[in-house]
């Protein structure tokens, strides 16, 4: 199945620091890979070694053939839905793998910049979702010593079953700029909403709406809930079902 896309807005990694120093260098080379990701071409993995002391580069794996043959082994070994919880597969990054996720990742880096004497922040925009995840990002973060501690969002899924009849009003008040959309903006931890359609499907959709946190849309049921549910209740007679997929968050691991 294929779906419409829309625009999502800025999205981003906090961290902490304790070293300016430290923090200078990751400002460095964020700037350097915002121009090669807007550029034609994207330099080796050599060219990227100027950025990194031997301290940053110590963060990533860097491992034997045999070491490689031993993983793989393991991984192979390993029923599939435990590959991912496994802590023997589990390893630091690949230097190159995490130069190759940022420039292939679907988002545009935005800036890296201090928010307080000790604290920081790198923004990006995805062009989609899913647009890679922000692991490598943790991963760039870490490598000079700073402590990521969080990443944008919290991401509400619905999917609705539509009456044939009321798939243009649908469409009108349950898109990006519609009267949920228009809702929601109240709150300033609100960041966007995507409307898909099922092209096997034309009548099912399936909505993802964005928010900072799920704290964010907490606050935000408890202030207008009332609107929230008049919305809700005018709006029904446009589908035959409403189904909630789940709540889903980019949050990263604090440990």
């Amino acid at each position: 199945m294929s779906f419409k896309w829309r625009h999502v807005e800025t999205s981003f990694v906090e961290f902490e620091f304790a070293d300016n120093k430290r923090f200078d260098m990751l400002v460095a080379v964020f700037d350097a890979l915002r121009a090669a990701k807007k550029s034609d071409s994207f330099p080796s993995d050599q060219y990227w070694f100027a950025f990194f002391d031997e301290e940053a580069l110590a963060h990533f794996w860097w491992p034997t053939e045999q070491e490689i043959l031993e993983w793989e082994q393991h991984w192979k070994a390993t029923p599939v839905r435990q590959r991912f919880t496994d802590l023997g597969l589990q390893r630091p990054w690949l230097f190159g793998a995490m130069l190759d996720a940022i420039r292939d990742g679907e988002y545009e880096l935005v800036t890296c910049a201090q928010l307080s004497d000790s604290r920081g922040r790198l923004e990006f925009v995805p062009y989609g979702w899913p647009y890679g995840g922000a692991g490598c990002m943790k991963a760039l973060i870490e490598a000079f010593g700073l402590k990521a501690i969080g990443a944008l969002m919290y991401v509400i899924v619905w999917r609705f079953d539509m009456i044939p009849e009321h798939v243009a009003e649908f469409e009108k008040q349950y898109g990006p700029s519609g009267v949920w959309a228009q809702l929601f903006s109240k709150s300033t931890g609100y960041l966007g909403t995507q409307l898909f359609r099922d092209t096997d499907r034309p009548h099912q959709y399936v909505t993802f709406d964005y928010w900072e946190s799920e704290a964010a849309f907490q606050e935000f049921k408890d202030k207008f809930g009332a609107e929230y549910k008049a919305i809700d209740s005018t709006f029904e007679r446009l589908t035959l079902a409403e189904t909630r997929l789940g709540t889903f968050s980019s949050t990263i691991d604090h440990t």
